[in-house]
């Protein structure tokens, strides 16, 4: 019945996208600048995301990586994954369930919490109760313009949690309007639209996203993933005629926001629920993958951006307020179902939290000699202490009643169960440009936590121009990540929290530079960050320290050859060393789960204005775990995706494309998530049961997880 809906939802858009594009064809051309743009003028591009005010890429104090909207068009990305998954400097483990997927930024391993702040138009989204950067799974590409990605600590600028970095979505405003389908195998469909119109000086956008598919089945892909441990009814008795055994990871979620602009001033709101199987995320003896856990979240906001003109200032000064409540939390019926003891039992698992926010950001530039930005912040947040528990009862797992599922929980916000957080912030930035060719940066934030107490965070930084094209830069900077409610306060049995946490601190160090000329530009950068109290389950336990090199080349040719009207490729290139001590007298040790080497190559070829094709490439270095993973090894591995899309069919606007995942059928597995303990010691007797005597999961998070072999999906898009 999803299905229905969402079919009649796209299609009903797309025939009010087609009398739209009949009547206004000519007064809402297709643009296609950035495209055309060389790579001198893309490094000039001017981006928000590193100093939260507007700047060239190029001057700007950070190692920053743009994706633009016709990248993704021409890459046939589906989903937000694809973009971070052609990036360099990210390790991504994914087991399609609850999480999704870990993210770990530069060789800084993710636990529970992420160690990025994600941004939409500089609206922080990270999960309230976890950290976590949950709207991935569901983000719509079609209001995309661009996604700018900043590589190390930004804390001088944003405060806790920008952690690794920033990862900031630009929306499309205004211009035009995108409605796209996507269907493909395991029965999935996604439809993403994305609506914009200007009424005189009214500016109004609207984007959603309907995503419904039975998820991968990875059933036999490892022992611990075997089939006939989901079916097993010695395992699971109590379940086996309650339509949740057999291995099953359905995913279903939304994403809905809407904005008006008037005058500079913005009123809009961003929801989305993301409920999801558990994946590959836990081996079949332990836990069944069938049942749902759930993210939501509501935010509404307020913006207003205003020049204030003072008296024999040179120039205006810009103002930035912000103003925005929000409710994150898991709904009621995230279900649990788990096995231990020789018994089964349900739980359904629940948190509620909220918060209130206040942005002001000023921003003034004196002609060439300096400019400075800075502001201050209030943040007040009611967190969710242990989650809401509703326990089933505990059956042994021979028996074949039904199961009586208990109650859901109720999503009130109770005194006892809940704490207040508060963060009080300022920042200052100065940029000096002493020559034309030369800024240097200094700034420093200060935070006041009411629990974690004060943070001072600086920023260094000079970036050198000597000519066109040729830029230099070397930085440092500070930033923290504050624990968050779940490992403060939201411990169970087997997960147990931990009050006294104190707030991880990381230094990076980088220097990089970059030269772009005509059809060619290259950049290399190096880093290396120290990172103190470092956040393992729920312990401060010691240090960590990563030392990288980056390289990117991209190349854009017209009419390379004959057959080749436009050329455009990317190489990426890292190379990272990630250690930890953890104070338990064995000294510096691998952190694991990170591939020494990655190489990515992205080609896209155009061989005619409307017909492309375009390939994704990666290779991954052979992958060390961590410890506790008897798997000590994860294989390296060669995957191509590619996309062949005809633009303009009949209707100008109107494409068709096929994206083929992992081309070449390769089976590849990346590393299980935390402690990854399960191992893959699975003995079955004669009758196809689970022979627990001489075998059985030693942990509960699978030690490796498998991806998908080769799948496709027709993609159909409109812009109008």
């Amino acid at each position: 019945m999803k299905t229905y809906r969402v079919l009649f939802i796209l299609f009903f858009a797309m025939a009010i996208a087609l009398h739209s594009h009949a009547q206004e064809t000519d007064d809402n051309p297709a643009k296609d600048d950035l495209l055309e743009m060389s790579l001198e003028e893309l490094m000039n591009i001017n981006i928000t995301s590193a100093s939260n005010v507007d700047e060239s890429l190029s001057r700007a104090p950070a190692t920053i990586i743009i994706i633009t909207a016709k990248e993704i068009e021409e890459r046939g990305y589906t989903e937000f994954y694809d973009v971070l998954n052609d990036l360099p400097g990210f390790d991504l483990s994914r087991a399609f369930g609850d999480d999704n997927y870990y993210l770990y930024a530069r060789g800084y391993r993710k636990e529970t919490s992420d160690q990025m702040l994600f941004m939409i138009d500089g609206i922080a989204m990270n999960h309230l109760y976890s950290n976590n950067m949950n709207l991935f799974g569901m983000y719509p590409l079609s209001n995309i313009q661009q996604v700018e990605v900043v590589y190390g600590p930004a804390s001088a600028i944003y405060g806790p949690n920008a952690f690794a970095g920033v990862i900031n979505i630009i929306t499309k405003k205004e211009g035009n309007s995108t409605v796209s389908m996507h269907y493909g195998d395991n029965n999935t469909l996604i439809a993403d639209m994305n609506y914009n119109k200007k009424i005189n000086d009214v500016n109004i956008s609207f984007t959603g996203r309907f995503y419904d598919s039975d998820g991968y089945d990875f059933s036999n892909r490892t022992s611990a993933l075997d089939a006939r441990l989901f079916n097993d009814t010695t395992l699971w008795g109590p379940f086996a005629n309650t339509g949740f055994t057999g291995y099953q990871s359905p995913i279903n979620s939304h994403f809905l926001s809407g904005s008006m602009n008037y005058k500079g001033l913005t009123l809009g709101f961003i929801n989305f629920l993301y409920e999801s199987g558990y994946g590959a995320e836990w081996p079949g003896d332990k836990v069944l993958n069938a049942e749902s856990w759930g993210f939501d979240e509501m935010t509404y906001f307020a913006k207003y951006e205003a020049k204030l003109k003072v008296p024999s200032a040179t120039n205006p000064i810009n103002s930035k307020t912000l103003l925005k409540y929000r409710q994150s939390g898991h709904p009621s019926n995230s279900l649990f179902l788990e096995r231990y003891s020789g018994g089964v039992d349900a739980s359904y698992w629940q948190t509620t939290n909220q918060s209130v926010s206040f942005f002001q950001d000023f921003s003034y530039t004196h002609d060439r000699l300096f400019s400075v930005n800075a502001g201050i912040k209030y943040d007040r947040r009611i967190l969710q202490g242990q989650y809401n528990e509703n326990y089933g009862p505990f059956f042994p797992s021979d028996s074949m009643v039904s199961y009586p599922f208990p109650e859901l929980p109720n999503r009130e916000i109770t005194q006892h169960n809940h704490f207040m957080m508060q963060d009080y912030g300022a920042y200052a930035q100065l940029k000096l440009t002493p020559i034309e060719q030369l800024d240097i940066i200094t700034g420093l934030r200060y935070d006041k936590n009411s629990i974690f107490g004060d943070v001072l965070n600086p920023r260094l930084g000079m970036v050198y121009e000597p000519i066109d094209g040729l830029v230099s830069k070397i930085f440092y900077g500070q930033a923290y990540l504050e624990p968050t409610a779940r490992i403060l306060y939201g411990g169970w049995q087997g997960s147990l929290s931990n009050v006294d946490l104190k707030p991880e601190r990381i230094r990076t160090y980088e220097a990089s530079v970059a030269y772009a000329k005509g059809k060619f530009s290259n950049s290399i950068n190096a880093f290396y960050n120290q990172g103190y109290d470092v956040i393992a389950g729920a312990e401060n336990v010691g240090e960590r320290r990563m030392m990288g090199v980056e390289y990117a080349g991209k190349v854009y040719m017209n009419d390379p050859v004959s057959f080749i009207h436009r050329l455009r490729a990317d190489l990426y290139v890292s190379y990272i060393n990630s250690e930890e001590n953890r104070d338990d007298g064995e000294g510096w040790n691998p952190t694991g789960n990170m591939a020494p080497i990655k190489i990515k190559a992205i080609i896209t070829a155009n061989f005619t204005k409307d017909l492309s094709l375009s390939l994704q490439n990666r290779w991954i270095d052979e992958i060390e775990t961590v410890e506790s993973n008897p798997i000590d090894k994860i294989d390296a591995y060669f995957v191509t995706d590619a996309f062949l899309a005809y633009n303009n069919i009949g209707v100008e606007g109107l494409s068709v494309g096929v994206k083929v995942y992992n081309v070449f059928d390769t089976e590849y597995f990346h590393p299980g998530y935390r402690d990854a303990s399960a191992g893959e010691n699975f003995v079955f007797d004669a009758n196809g049961q689970l022979d627990e005597f001489a075998s059985g999961s030693q942990g509960w998070y699978n030690s490796r997880l498998p991806q998908p072999l080769r799948t496709f999906m027709l993609n159909v898009r409109l812009t109008f």
